[in-house]
């Protein structure tokens, strides 16, 4: 067992939490713009001492967890060899399951007519802007289904009837979105990624990254509400893909970091349709015999998946808005914890004052009281100290 510092009490005397090889979920639930943020990188820092960490960066935050802040009165706690993953795409061809397409935003309805012509790649070659040239292509009169045949018959496509006006316009629509947002990009080389994403990489491996990299930072760069089915469809694949190796990891199984995970791991109650969510919820659930531990990082726990919630064993809270599942997880005392707890914390922006509640699952409802330290703050001199 290792002890984590958390930050310091009223009385100067350092707080921690225990961090252990066996699994656990840690919840960090506050408001916007606390301080969740630096809580949440003194974390990782230190436990990237002990175990891999790979981070789920919703905005581009976390890559300067790369430098130290050599200004902190605090210890200096960065990550060195933290290796970023950014302005990354996929392949049509890695979206192979229908919840992948109804998390990106398609219906349940249209999803299925996704993955009909998805099956076509010696059509549309495994290039979205092809794909989505099949689609405007798509018979929505009788008298058009004929030739549409003729065209694409020497490919083995061949449609018995029309495609409803609605159903097009909403496919090509949705397609567009996707497209223009850069999650789908043409095959690297090809002319159409040169013309449109020539800086956009493909990872034709995600498991093997964790292998070849100690610790990973994936920038989402999520910047706008309308991309939040974009960012969970790209966890729910990246999840996906980092299972088969999770096995072989033994020893060395990474934290797992899941920003605003309101947006991520939402509660819904489709939750096999949304792969993030469900990726998630396996993780927490049932897959804790590879040693992994997550760590959700979220402004409104109600906005979260609750099954997840469930599963937390470390809490640290600062001041959010309450939830029903929350309490009576850690009504272990007949305790009221939002009123008992979350109202005593101090919070004044201006004097960087943020208290935030340390609480252990199973510890008859103890809590500490605690001061986050200033040892991931952003540095000024950052620059002098890249190589």
């Amino acid at each position: 067992m290792r002890w984590i510092k958390l930050g310091s009490d009223r009385f100067g005397k350092p707080v921690y939490f225990p961090e252990t090889h066996s699994y656990n979920v840690i919840m960090v639930l506050a408001r916007a713009r606390y301080g969740k943020t630096i809580l949440v990188k003194n974390l990782y820092t230190q436990i990237s001492k002990h175990r891999p960490v790979v981070i789920f960066d919703y905005q581009g935050e976390h890559s300067e967890s790369r430098y130290g802040n050599w200004l902190s009165r605090d210890q200096i706690a960065f990550i060195p060899d933290l290796h970023t993953i950014s302005n990354f795409g996929f392949y049509l061809s890695d979206f192979d399951q229908m919840q992948d397409w109804i998390s990106m935003g398609f219906s349940a309805k249209n999803a299925p007519l996704i993955m009909t012509f998805l099956k076509f790649d010696n059509i549309h070659h495994n290039n979205p802007l092809e794909f989505l040239e099949l689609l405007v292509d798509l018979p929505t009169r009788d008298d058009e289904v004929d030739s549409f045949n003729k065209r694409y018959a020497e490919f083995g496509l061949f449609l018995h009837g029309r495609i409803h006006d609605s159903t097009k316009q909403s496919v090509v629509s949705m397609m567009n979105i996707v497209w223009q947002s850069g999650l789908l990009i043409p095959p690297v080389g090809s002319k159409d990624h040169a013309t449109h994403f020539p800086s956009k990489i493909h990872v034709d491996d995600w498991g093997a990254l964790l292998e070849t990299y100690p610790h990973l930072n994936i920038n989402l760069n999520i910047v706008t509400s309308n991309s939040i089915p974009l960012a969970r469809a790209s966890v729910g694949k990246i999840l996906d893909r980092f299972l088969p190796y999770l096995k072989d990891l033994r020893g060395k199984a990474p934290l797992f970091v899941v920003e605003e995970a309101d947006f991520i791991c939402p509660n819904a109650m489709d939750a096999e349709n949304i792969t993030s969510l469900y990726q998630l919820r396996n993780y927490v659930l049932k897959h804790q015999r590879t040693g992994i531990e997550m760590m959700f990082v979220s402004q409104d726990p109600n906005l979260m998946d609750q099954f997840t919630l469930m599963g937390a064993t470390i809490w640290i809270m600062g001041q959010h808005m309450k939830s029903s599942v929350t309490a009576s997880t850690l009504n272990e005392s007949d305790m009221d914890y939002h009123k008992d707890i979350i109202h005593q914390l101090k919070f004044d922006r201006y004097s960087n004052k943020r208290q935030f509640a340390l609480m252990l699952s199973g510890n008859g409802g103890h809590y500490e009281i605690f001061e986050v330290d200033d040892t991931c703050t952003r540095d000024p001199l950052k620059h002098r100290f890249r190589k």
